[in-house]
């Protein structure tokens, strides 16, 4: 059977995805360069699926000793 996957994700799914904190998805949705949302009422944001893992991989840091 096919999983289906939703097009947008709650902050929560979000960091299911990507195993961080709902906090640090907060972090990054209210940063100046915020990854594709949805503003859904007042208050409310939904993260688009597709652009969710680049956006990740375009703020992962790489650190050398």
């Amino acid at each position: 059977m096919v999983e289906l996957v939703p097009y947008y994700l709650t902050a929560e799914q979000a960091a299911e995805v990507a195993g961080i904190g709902v906090k640090e998805v907060m972090r990054y949705l209210n940063s100046a360069d915020p990854p594709a949302y949805l503003r859904v009422g007042a208050t409310g944001k939904r993260i688009e699926h597709a652009s969710w893992q680049a956006y990740l991989e375009r703020k992962q840091e790489v650190r050398m000793p």
